[in-house]
Parts: C-alpha cells; structure tokens; sequence
C-alpha cells in the first residue's frame, strides 16, 4: 500500500516536470514571438521612430541621431545597414558598441552592423527633430504674436520677435 502510493507521488512528479517543461518551453516561444515582433515591426522607414527612443549618450546617441537605416537583412545573422555622414561614426569601437546595443535592443543574438560614410537624400533622426522643432517655433511665434499682450508692447516700442530666443518645453536643455 505504501509503495503504491510512492509510484502515484513519483507519476504525479513526473506529470508536474512536463508540465513545467511545457511551460518553459511556450514561454521560450512566446518570448521567441515578441522578439521576432519587435524586430519585424522594424523598417527604413519607422527606423527614426526606434531611434528616438534609445536611451544612450556620447558618441552612441550622436550615431543614433545622424544614421540612415539603409538595409535590413534578417537571415540566419541579422544584418544592419547604415549611412552616417561623418568618418568618425565609422570608427569599429563605436561600430561594436551599436552592435552590442541594438543586438540587446531587439533580442538578436546573430546581429551584424555594417556602416558607409556619405550623403542620402533620406533624413536621420537629427533633422527630423529639427523639422518638428522648426514646426513647434513656429506655432509658438504664431500664438506669441497672436496675444494681445505682445501685440501691444510690439506697437509700442516697435519690438520684434527674435525667432531664436523662442523655446518649446522639450527644447530646453
């Protein structure tokens, strides 16, 4: 009697571990999932977008900002393709730095980074945020202009709106 219920507590043991291994195993596949979402959701197009949201600094965060996502290449090893504008963004110590960064970013174990120095018609983060800047001195200065206060002191003392003194709330620094 005691040793039947030894081989039931051993049979329950044995269903607990594949259960278990069952779980690990959907839970390895689901993480597999989101890893292959975060980097399919990945494009040319949306690369700023990713770039934006990069929590680095130094020579990483200049990288970041002035590079063009020219290729994506997601065989057996993952392979990045960019263009940066300066020799110095080329440097293999940085190069292996945005390697090891992304490679933790999107969860890819095979990555590989190659990068050109040159001109592109197509915009990096930098001038995308400068064209957002642009746009938001240009709300500010309309509504500056537009308030009565400032309409006033204008008329008055024949003032004028100095376009690079305007700062909006994420420009200051």
């Amino acid at each position: 009697s005691n040793s039947y219920r030894f081989l039931d507590k051993s049979k329950e043991n044995e269903e607990k571990k594949n259960k278990t291994h069952s779980q690990k195993t959907h839970n390895q596949h689901k993480l597999s999932e989101i890893k292959n979402n975060l980097i399919g959701e990945l494009t040319l197009d949306n690369w700023v977008n990713f770039a934006r949201d990069f929590d680095v600094k130094g020579l990483l965060r200049q990288f970041f900002q002035q590079a063009i996502l020219l290729e994506i290449n997601n065989q057996k090893v993952t392979t990045f393709k960019f263009l940066v504008p300066m020799l110095v963004l080329n440097e293999e110590t940085l190069v292996e730095r945005v390697e090891i960064f992304l490679s933790e970013k999107f969860k890819v174990r095979d990555l590989k980074i190659e990068v050109e120095v040159g001109d592109s018609p197509k915009k990096n983060l930098a001038e995308v945020e400068r064209e957002i800047l642009n746009v938001k001195k240009d709300d500010s200065e309309r509504k500056i202009l537009e308030y009565p206060l400032t309409k006033k002191i204008i008329k008055h003392f024949n003032a004028k709106i100095v376009r690079d003194s305007i700062e909006t709330k994420e420009n200051k620094t």
